[in-house]
């Protein structure tokens, strides 16, 4: 935002087997990088004609002496059209081996702790929102015989 000086960021992965998404976790993942783990809330992230399951992470790290936060809203999706919270489901399809090389994805939007929540709810709507075609591309990408 020009105005405001806020910016987010989105990481779009996708993996052909459901294994490879495990290291992409945002507890292990941001964790790895010298991020704290401050909380893991379930929410809801509306977007227009959608409601998406998924987790919000607040992250803290100390970078040269001064005090950083990151929130982290997080969906995994799985080929057979499910939205995840979390890496139950996931772990789930990567441990059978019918289904692991179906694939998942996940999305992050990645903001600074200070941001709003009004802004942040509204980056992730506007963002995620457009890539819906690609989502719903990853749910709708698999079907077992």
């Amino acid at each position: 935002n020009v105005v405001t000086g806020e910016t987010v960021a989105m990481l779009l992965v996708q993996v052909r087997d459901a294994r490879d998404i495990l290291g992409h976790y945002p507890p292990i993942c941001y964790v790895g990088q010298g991020w704290q783990l401050q909380s893991a809330v379930p929410c809801d992230f509306a977007v227009p004609g959608h409601r998406l399951g998924g987790t919000q992470y607040h992250f803290m790290a100390d970078r040269a002496g001064r005090l950083e936060t990151m929130i982290v809203d997080n969906f995994l999706v799985l080929p057979d059209g499910s939205i995840c919270r979390d890496m139950g489901q996931i772990e789930q399809t990567a441990s059978d081996v019918r289904l692991r090389f179906l694939g998942a994805a996940q999305v992050q939007i990645l903001s600074d702790g200070g941001m709003p929540a009004e802004s942040r709810q509204r980056a992730f709507a506007a963002i995620v929102g457009q890539c819906m075609p690609v989502i719903q591309a990853v749910r709708s990408g698999a079907r077992l015989p």
